[in-house]
Order: structure tokens, then sequence, then C-alpha cells
């Protein structure tokens, strides 16, 4: 990894490791759309360029570099920090949580005016057959989401709960 990094053509590169783990990784993954509970750690890497001419050896050199690092990633790419690339976005970023998202995206955005390339929405058959589809049930039954704009949660709701 680090014979790779030291390759780049721009000395602003970065690769970042963030620890994950503890409080984290306490709170059940089935409980929220942050799917990225059992892991160790995450890890990313930005590159830079000045000249728009300096964009391809960039780019290149970052898709070299995840290729490198593909061995050690398990499938799941943290969503704040989307790729364009990235066909198969809903399960690498949602998981099974997207059918829940999407059950939420419908109800308080029917109308898709909270959108970009990789925002939640419907499969499409331009997909394609090696999109992973979320198979799981929504966690939602209703049609009302109950919210309160005012909720805050308790001390105890927020005391990590223990593994089943």
């Amino acid at each position: 990894m680090i014979a790779y990094y030291m390759t780049t053509a721009h000395s602003h590169n970065t690769i970042v490791i963030e620890p994950y783990g503890g409080a984290i990784n306490a709170y059940p993954v089935n409980d929220s759309a942050f799917i990225h509970r059992d892991v160790l750690f995450d890890f990313f890497v930005d590159v830079f360029w000045v000249q728009d001419s300096d964009k391809p050896q960039a780019v290149d050199w970052l898709d070299n570099f995840m290729t490198l690092m593909q061995p050690w990633f398990n499938g799941h790419v943290y969503q704040n920090y989307p790729r364009r690339t990235l066909t198969d976005y809903r399960w690498m970023y949602w998981g099974d949580a997207f059918n829940s998202l999407l059950y939420v995206k419908k109800l308080y955005d029917p109308h898709d005016f909270f959108t970009f390339q990789q925002s939640i929405r419907e499969y499409t058959p331009s997909d394609g057959p090696g999109v992973r589809r979320d198979t799981s049930t929504p966690r939602f039954s209703g049609p009302q989401i109950v919210r309160s704009p005012h909720w805050r949660p308790t001390r105890r709701e927020l005391t990590p709960r223990p593994r089943p």
C-alpha cells in the first residue's frame, strides 16, 4: 500500500484509515441505515489535480489503488465517500437497509426532489443483472411513520444495546 502510494503524481493525494469499533459496532446493524458496524476501520483515498489535463492520470491512479486494495474490502462502501463509477451503489452503500430507506424516501419525497446520481431510488432495467438487489422486507409496515420534530433521544436510548 505504501509503495503504491509513493507513485502518486500529486503530493496532496491522501489515504485515510478511520478506526471503527467500540460504540459504533455496539449498535445493531439492522437498527439503522449505517451498515458499516461489523468492521474495524473505514478506508478511503482522495485524489487531486490542478489542470483538467491531469484528471485522467489521477483517476487512473485511484482506480489502480482500489484494485490493489480490493482483496481487503468487504463489498460495502461508506456512502459519504461516493464514487460515480459504482454501478452497484445501492448494495454497496446501504446493503439490506436499502428497501427500508426506499420506503421512507417514497413516503417523504414522492416527487424525488432530493436527488442526485446515486440517490436512493428504485432499481431500473438499465441497472443490469450484475447489480445486487436488497431482498429484505422494509422495517416499516404501515403507511405512517411517526416522527416528532423536537424529539431527542434519552440517555437510555443512547446506551449501546448488547448484541444478540
